[in-house]
């Protein structure tokens, strides 16, 4: 059986973070701690959390309030959690977006599945990226 990974899921839509909980969370590889709506509540969890980090932090790029960029940033620059992967996720699929993400130091940028109902196999995908690329680096 697969490692799960704590993975902190911030998306600004609740349909689609509903959808994306459930999809991460069937795929059986990962434990949801934490959820958020943008980068402004991620720094709240973390701040009043400093005892238990997630492994991974996955976000949605355009967000009101401190968006995917900012997240990145956020956790990149603060040594307590600047070893936790994150990985990006966006409706937009433009190769400077992705790049720019990586060179502000995102373990990996994905364009959102189709559907809600392809959450779950696209958190596998996911997965098998992040234990490759990301995770112990």
């Amino acid at each position: 059986m697969s490692k799960k990974i704590k993975v902190f899921l911030i998306e600004d839509n609740d349909d689609e973070r509903i959808f994306m909980k459930e999809g991460f969370q069937a795929s059986g590889l990962y434990e949801v701690v934490a959820e958020a709506s943008n980068g402004d509540e991620l720094n709240r969890v973390l701040a009043a959390n400093k005892t238990t980090y997630p492994e991974l932090v996955i976000t949605d790029l355009n967000m009101p309030g401190r968006n995917g960029y900012e997240v990145i940033i956020d956790i990149k620059t603060n040594s307590a959690v600047s070893h936790i992967p994150v990985v990006i996720l966006s409706s937009a699929p433009f190769r400077p977006f992705a790049e720019r993400c990586k060179k502000l130091g995102a373990c990996a940028y994905f364009t959102k599945p189709e559907t809600f109902l392809d959450y779950t196999t696209f958190a596998t995908t996911i997965y098998s990226t992040v234990m490759k690329e990301c995770v112990g680096k």
